[in-house]
């Protein structure tokens, strides 16, 4: 899949699902920083972090690789997505502070 930072695979796929009209995938291209890939602590998701711009990477401003991205993966992407929000809603509703100490 690659990386599918901004544009990619999954978000892609998500659009594809929720405004499939905006999606114009024979557009698609592939845009992943591959000297950024290898690296093992500075790269996304890595112990380092560091600021970027979607633009650092490529012209087109997206990192990742939405060329496989589907209708199926982003509905299952998004329904898992709001049923994970609404378990932690569940339980942001039911938390019992008890009593303050201050």
């Amino acid at each position: 899949m690659g990386m599918g930072i901004h544009g990619g695979h999954r978000e892609t796929s998500v659009f594809m699902h929720l405004r499939p009209h905006l999606v114009h995938l024979e557009k698609a291209d592939r845009a992943v920083p591959e000297g950024l890939a290898r690296n093992r602590h500075v790269r996304f998701g890595g112990l380092a972090s560091f600021g970027w711009l979607s633009n650092d990477f490529g012209p087109h401003g997206h990192i990742g690789d939405p060329t496989g991205a589907n209708v199926e993966e982003g509905k299952l992407l998004f329904e898992t997505a709001v049923a994970l929000l609404g378990e932690q809603m569940a339980e942001i509703a039911a938390f019992d502070f008890g009593r303050t100490t201050h």
